[in-house]
């Protein structure tokens, strides 16, 4: 996938590993409290409900495509 690797390397400057790990500890963050946010209203599962209209969320990446995933377990049941 070359598009990739162009569209990665001009952001090596801009979160080179260190900044970078605070980049993504930055969104992991705010996702873990929008995680707990939906589970008081029960709804962990329905991220998609969380995020509606946003297309980057039916992704797993409610906060856009440069955030990482948030991935949720759907309980057993």
């Amino acid at each position: 996938m070359a598009s990739r690797e162009r569209r990665d390397r001009g952001k090596a400057k801009k979160y080179a590993p260190k900044r970078r790990e605070t980049f993504l500890r930055k969104w992991r963050q705010i996702g873990l409290k929008a995680l707990r946010d939906a589970k008081k209203k029960k709804e962990t599962n329905d991220l998609r409900k969380l995020f509606h209209g946003n297309p980057a969320a039916a992704h797993g990446r409610p906060f856009g495509f440069e955030a990482p995933r948030i991935r949720v377990r759907t309980p057993p049941n």
